[in-house]
């Protein structure tokens, strides 16, 4: 290498240019000091014979994908890849965002909106009743084939290093086999960072429902990876929906809910409201403020003390909250 090093080319570029040969031709092998042409492959070519062979059934990609998502969403109010309404719970009172699979991105626009109409407007065969309680995050069509390529090797270096004995593999192809392994997963879970940046929500048009979409656009979300180096995607899509493009809220103050429940109007003035009533509500009408946090009625006797216009707001059932 020293003999190239020159001023109008430094070495930083020369090591960078041999780790990519190295990565492309499929008979140069590296022992940690020098390059060398062998008969045998080296583990690129291994590589990308067992890539080939999870090519030939994408279903296997997709059930690696879809496995991945899930542990990413583990824990989260998040539903993986619903196909049918009926997949998706209603009338819990939490928001709950559902991730449309990857062949929805990829469909045509009047399909699409069949889709969503069908997911945020019913459950099974019956009307949706927590409209307000459903986001759908919808897949960027430019990360899929990205992400599909990245989960694809990951495969297939899983089949290389399962057959490690059986290929008599060196530690030298053993180290160049884990360095691919981790550029592969940096690769996919950039792919998994971008891939939700859009949320579709239900909203009030006309007379009828319309629909609201929340995107990224140009500033960043803040949230990227956990300790785990893996993409934290449900924690990028609260924060486009609840921080950088406020429609979900997290608090909800008593004056709120006096000025859209219409407290102490009326002839006679209607002087409270079942807590039920109140969490159904917001969750129902596609007018209101969606909230994110779970049984919102729980929380409402504390909260309610400054409203002296509501105090009778909880002297309904509260076993029924």
């Amino acid at each position: 290498m020293s003999v190239c090093v020159g001023p109008d080319l430094d070495s930083t570029t020369i090591l960078a240019c041999l780790k990519e040969v190295k990565d492309q031709c499929l008979y140069l092998h590296f022992d940690g000091v020098r390059y060398c042409f062998k008969k045998d492959p080296n583990v690129t070519l291994l590589v990308e014979q067992e890539a080939d062979a999870v090519a030939r059934d994408e279903n296997q990609v997709r059930d690696k994908i879809k496995e991945m998502l899930e542990i990413r969403l583990a824990g989260h109010r998040a539903k993986v890849w619903p196909t049918k309404p009926g997949e998706i719970p209603d009338k819990e009172p939490a928001f709950l965002v559902a991730y449309l699979p990857l062949e929805f991105g990829a469909d045509t626009k009047s399909e699409q909106q069949r889709i969503r109409k069908e997911l945020l407007e019913k459950y099974g065969d019956k009307p949706r009743q927590f409209r307000k309680g459903l986001g759908l995050a919808i897949p960027a069509a430019d990360q899929i084939e990205g992400l599909r390529r990245a989960v694809r090797y990951l495969l297939a270096i899983e089949r290389v290093k399962a057959k490690a004995k059986q290929l008599n593999l060196t530690d030298e192809q053993k180290t160049q086999l884990k360095e691919r392994e981790g550029t592969e997963k940096g690769l996919a879970e950039s792919a998994f960072l971008k891939l939700y940046a859009e949320v579709w929500l239900p909203k009030v048009e006309g007379s009828g429902i319309g629909l609201e979409v929340v995107a990224v656009g140009g500033k960043p979300l803040q949230v990227t990876l956990n300790e785990k180096k893996e993409a934290r995607i449900h924690e990028r899509v609260l924060e486009l929906i609840t921080i950088v493009t406020p429609r979900v809220f997290t608090t909800l103050t008593p004056t709120k809910i006096v000025e859209l429940f219409k407290l102490g109007e009326g002839m006679p003035p209607a002087l409270g409201s079942r807590t039920t009533d109140i969490v159904s509500g917001f969750y129902s009408f596609l007018g209101q403020d969606t909230c994110k946090g779970e049984s919102i009625g729980w929380r409402l006797p504390s909260s309610l003390i400054p409203a002296t216009r509501i105090t009778a707001l909880v002297a309904g059932d509260l076993a029924g909250r």
